[in-house]
């Protein structure tokens, strides 16, 4: 059973690191800079533990960049930088006003791999509301956060759209299928500063 357990959301002081870190990953990205690649060991242990994470951006409430992990194999200062940069990254192939982005940090905790043989055995250990899912098989692999469930609140629904995108029929279920449910935390979304060249300039 894969587990990543966090006990509650991160010390306030630990958050302001984790945004700081995640506004000059943003910048770096969107400039097509080099990524900063934190110092693991200057930071505290809840900033060094392994832990996944998901990075969003918005603009005007739509989606124009995203980046992810689900299963945890970095530490959490490393991986929600990662993520904040190859979000921008994503962001910076459209076409957009670089002014009045928003960031969403979620981190990933209590990610369980379920005994599950059918969509239908997925529908019946699921929390609508509360679990993201991540199905997994050898020529795909597709996920739906727990914010998903404001657009799709009846499970079935909810795993026939997670089916589509990874790319098998919901009456199928491949031998080698794996469904992993997990919860997230939100940190407080942030606003992202304008910037010029690598570096965030601060609002006059």
């Amino acid at each position: 059973m894969l587990t990543a357990n966090l006990e509650g959301i991160l010390e306030r002081a630990d958050q302001v690191v984790v945004l700081d870190m995640v506004q000059r990953s943003i910048a770096l990205g969107l400039n097509a800079a080099p990524p900063c690649e934190p110092i693991v060991d200057y930071h505290t242990p809840a900033l060094r533990r392994q832990c996944a994470s998901i990075v969003k951006l918005r603009q005007n409430g739509q989606v124009i960049g995203y980046a992810g992990t689900i299963e945890p194999k970095a530490a959490l200062i490393s991986d929600v930088c990662h993520n904040a940069y190859e979000a921008a990254r994503h962001a910076a192939q459209r076409s957009f006003d670089r002014e009045s982005i928003t960031a969403e940090v979620c981190l990933v905790r209590e990610a369980e791999c379920l005994l599950a043989r059918s969509i239908d055995e997925v529908c019946d250990q699921l929390k609508a509301g509360e679990h993201g899912v991540l199905l997994h098989h050898s020529n795909g692999a597709a996920t739906l956060t727990p914010d998903k469930w404001n657009e799709t609140p009846e499970p079935y629904d909810f795993m026939r759209q997670l089916c589509c995108k990874a790319g098998v029929a919901c009456d199928e279920w491949p031998g080698d299928m794996h469904a992993t449910v997990y919860r997230i935390e939100a940190l407080p979304p942030i606003e992202v500063l304008p910037f010029d060249g690598e570096r965030p300039r601060k609002p006059h």
